[in-house]
């Protein structure tokens, strides 16, 4: 009962697809979710794209009543695993879409959302940092334990496992700065993790991306500028978000 997928083509130019993309980048800020649905119905004319089907469809359940929802809990749950698997759209996005689901379910905007999630065949988790800083902060205890643990589970189905700490920074400051500075967050979190478990340390390796993997508000994906050959964001740079290390393994 997705409101979307009946109503887009699959079969679509790269030019449709072009536009598609366009129509739903410009529906990301949108708050009134009919005008979003009316809006987003309009790439039947383009091609299916899974970011809008699912993005369409919590603009639609949004719009229901609480007790129209009891009744299509099923159907939620549905859309929360469709969730999970977009894979070519910034994790950023993804954790915003669960917000959102959550709150469908009537859950308080944080709870029962995982520090580790299942995306595009990777498991990811994000641990932040703040301005030009490499300090664990304790307010992420919490997600690095949970962390912890993911790890060992998947350690004791496979001895071989290896998780990438992936450091990133915002733009803010010289690329090499951001290069060194997003090492040191990386090798950081390493320490912080073998200081709980000292058997993992065999299964991490750390990799330093500087601020060639930004975030950028409304989960999009930073794109290459062919002219400087930098990678800029489509919309405006989420420089809290940037300032993170992304812990990624392959399921």
């Amino acid at each position: 009962p997705l409101i979307l997928s009946s109503i887009l083509s699959a079969d679509c130019t790269l030019k449709d697809k072009q536009k598609a993309i366009e129509i739903w980048r410009e529906t990301i800020f949108e708050q009134d979710n009919q005008k979003k649905i009316d809006r987003l119905k309009e790439t039947n004319k383009d091609c299916e794209l899974p970011q809008i089907d699912v993005d369409g469809n919590i603009a639609y359940y949004s719009t229901l009543s609480k007790e129209e929802l009891k009744n299509r809990i099923e159907e939620l749950k549905e859309l929360e695993i469709e969730n999970s698997k977009l894979s070519n759209i910034d994790n950023n996005h993804i954790i915003n879409n669960q917000q959102k689901i959550d709150i469908l379910f009537g859950r308080e905007l944080n709870e029962g959302l995982k520090a580790v999630v299942e995306i595009g065949g990777e498991y990811r988790a994000n641990i932040l940092f703040k301005k030009n800083s490499d300090k664990i902060e304790a307010s992420n205890s919490s997600n690095i334990n949970e962390i912890i643990e993911t790890f060992n589970e998947v350690v004791k189905k496979d001895s071989n496992a290896i998780f990438t700490l992936e450091g990133g920074a915002s733009s803010e400051g010289s690329a090499d700065y951001n290069r060194k500075l997003s090492k040191k967050r990386a090798k950081s979190l390493k320490r912080y993790i073998i200081k709980q478990d000292g058997e993992l340390e065999r299964h991490i390796k750390i990799q330093a991306t500087g601020e060639q993997k930004l975030v950028c508000e409304g989960g999009f994906l930073p794109e290459v500028n062919p002219k400087t050959g930098e990678a800029e964001c489509i919309t405006q740079e989420d420089r809290e978000a940037s300032r993170r290390v992304t812990i990624r393994r392959k399921i």
